[in-house]
């Protein structure tokens, strides 16, 4: 991760996939993300009853498919008779985490947000598809920490908001990187830069919504001065623009 802090430029990670033309976490998206040459494609990751890892932000299909119930009552056969819809149609089935890794094939770095407490079957799959150095997984801090435990080359990270939880952490696990909720204090970013740690700012919400509909870009440029390494966003080709644009002045 060295060649990140000492790039000027900030990276951009696509949230849930390109989500413009495919339904969040459908493969659709990601492969999108994918050739669209974004460095990092960030997924969502549960299990169902029948232990199949498939990808899936919430607890229930109802907001993203045209089923309903919990993702962990549904076996892998019952999933497949439902769709991910896109603007009120069906449009693709729901992928499975092997299905991804073996379609990125290591083209591009994975983000798996482990909504999962199967640590086991995530790191199975990492694993089976020689994923450890294009893989990262995101969790509590407790949830990373068992990743470890259980298989120390599964690169992790985790949300660190101050040098007291990150001093914490780093007793028993040392993350690949750090996330911050929000734009941090030149003081801590410099110690998280100090101990040779990227930081990435989870800004897909209100500064991304904002900085889109109103065309507020001061909020972009803000975090763009802050010194972070990486973005998240659910516009990363806006912003990818935006921050090019910005470098080239």
């Amino acid at each position: 991760m060295e060649q990140f802090l000492q790039d000027d430029q900030i990276s951009v990670c696509a949230h849930r996939g390109f989500t413009r033309n495919a339904p969040e976490n459908s493969l659709q998206a990601v492969l999108a993300a994918l050739e669209t040459g974004f460095k990092a494609v960030e997924i969502d990751v549960r299990h169902t009853k029948d232990e199949e890892l498939v990808l899936m932000h919430d607890e229930t299909v109802d907001r993203t498919t045209n089923g309903g119930g919990r993702v962990d009552e549904f076996s892998r056969a019952e999933m497949e008779k439902i769709s991910l819809v896109q603007r009120g149609k069906p449009f693709a089935g729901i992928p499975t985490l092997h299905e991804v890794l073996q379609s990125a094939g290591g083209r591009t770095t994975i983000y798996v947000d482990m909504k999962s407490d199967r640590v086991d079957l995530i790191s199975e799959a990492i694993k089976k598809h020689k994923a450890y150095d294009w893989t990262i997984l995101h969790g509590s801090a407790e949830r990373i920490k068992e990743a470890h435990r259980y298989d120390a080359r599964l690169r992790v990270h985790t949300i660190v908001d101050t040098k007291e939880a990150l001093d914490s952490l780093l007793t028993e696990v040392r993350p690949i990187m750090i996330e911050v909720s929000r734009v941090p204090p030149p003081h801590f970013l410099d110690y998280v830069h100090g101990l040779g740690l990227p930081v990435e700012l989870d800004a897909m919400g209100r500064a991304d919504l904002l900085a889109v509909r109103f065309k507020l870009n001061f909020l972009w440029k803000r975090i763009a001065a802050s010194g972070v390494d990486f973005i998240m966003s659910n516009y990363p080709v806006r912003l990818r623009s935006f921050l090019m644009a910005e470098y080239a002045k």
